[in-house]
């Protein structure tokens, strides 16, 4: 009876501590899930933090080429603008510029006409002039 009743202690001892080291396992596994999950979330934190710094940091620099290039059209626009007008000035000095020689030219052909008719009268008139030297010298030949 000293076997079975050595046995069922043994057993009973047994089974405690089975029961106890079921129990640390169990305790061990809870901690070890929340050590887990605490140290995912501490880099799910740092991922995040680290992806809003990057998200961040992009829009910063989008934002400063963004304005770079408004900068660029903006100028652009004004040169182009300033260019335009410079053409319209130069495109109304061109038509100044044309319209006196267009008067000019009118003014040339104007003054050709009599130009010319002088020149024939001058001719005629050296004709004569000839003529009457001419005939004066015979006249005076003519009465010696």
């Amino acid at each position: 009876m000293e076997d079975i009743d050595a046995r069922s202690v043994f057993e009973e001892k047994t089974r405690q501590i089975e029961e106890k080291a079921d129990k640390k396992l169990q305790e061990t596994k809870v901690e070890l899930t929340v050590k887990h999950r605490t140290e995912i979330g501490e880099v799910e934190e740092r991922k995040n933090k680290q992806l809003s710094e990057l998200i961040a940091h992009h829009e910063r620099a989008f934002s400063d080429l963004k304005n770079y290039y408004n900068d660029i059209t903006l100028n652009n626009l004004g040169l182009i603008s300033s260019l335009k007008q410079q053409m319209e000035d130069m495109q109304k000095v061109k038509e100044r510029a044309e319209k006196i020689a267009r008067d000019a030219v009118a003014e040339s052909k104007s003054l050709r006409e009599p130009l010319e008719a002088a020149i024939v009268d001058n001719k005629e008139l050296k004709r004569q002039m000839s003529n009457y030297d001419r005939d004066k010298a015979a006249l005076a030949v003519s009465e010696n």
